[in-house]
């Protein structure tokens, strides 16, 4: 006969008179009750003294940025933060027109905010920096080259002199640095002869040496080729005739 098999009938069951069963499992665990069990016990605190920085946004605070109350606040959230810290000093960071109010709260309140140091960021030191390269050379001629080289739109060379359009600015700057740099170059081996003309074969080998980093452009290739008497030389010459160039 073929088909799924039977479960077996169950055994009896004894019948007994004893009131109390006894059951004996081995495989449980023994627990001690009222003793602590792992991690033992310590009779010191360990306190790591280094931690790791956290960059986190500062809570917002609902006022207008123009008014002086507002930079006030600025002031006084930063304070409580460099004593929740315990820190000695603070370094603070703002635009430009946020710099102007607090050197003005600073400098009337001196006794109430001796650690705070007020710096203006990268980004604006940056745009300053090219709105003053921009003001001070935008009529000798610095506004016509932006136009008649074509690296720049007319109608964008008052913001790319002002520093506003940054992105446009820095290249444009870049653009004309190396410009430059390649006028300065040319007239490099003739001053070279003129004053080292015992140096005058540097020229001739720095072109060899050139070749071969450019095959192979890497740090190790960087670090071999800087250190190698060639460039030394002529970067030492090379700066003189900057200097003589700026004198």
């Amino acid at each position: 006969m073929f088909g799924p098999e039977l479960p077996k009938p169950a055994c009896d069951v004894p019948k007994s008179k004893q009131r109390t069963v006894s059951v004996s499992l081995p495989a449980l665990p023994v627990y001690a009750v009222g003793t602590r069990c792992r991690p033992p016990t310590r009779s010191y605190v360990e306190v790591k003294t280094s931690y790791g920085c956290v960059v986190s946004y500062l809570p917002t605070i609902n006022a207008p940025a123009t008014q002086m109350a507002t930079v006030h606040e600025i002031l006084l959230q930063s304070k409580n933060i460099m004593t929740s810290l315990h820190i000695s000093n603070m370094s603070v960071a703002f635009d430009q027109a946020l710099y102007c109010k607090v050197t003005e709260i600073l400098w009337a309140h001196r006794d109430r905010f001796p650690n705070i140091v007020p710096r203006v960021g990268v980004f604006h030191t940056i745009c300053m920096f090219l709105g003053v390269i921009g003001k001070r050379f935008q009529a000798a001629g610095l506004r016509d080259i932006c136009i008649e080289s074509g690296a720049v739109a007319e109608g964008s060379v008052s913001g790319v002199l002002d520093g506003h359009k940054y992105n446009r600015s820095l290249r444009f700057h870049k653009i004309m640095y190396e410009a430059l740099l390649r006028l300065v170059w040319n007239q490099f081996p003739q001053w070279l002869t003129e004053n080292h003309p015992d140096a005058h074969d540097l020229l001739d080998i720095l072109p060899l040496v050139l070749s071969v980093f450019s095959e192979g452009i890497s740090s190790t290739t960087v670090e071999e080729s800087l250190d190698r008497t060639v460039f030394r030389k002529v970067h030492q010459y090379f700066c003189e005739f900057l200097q003589h160039l700026r004198s």
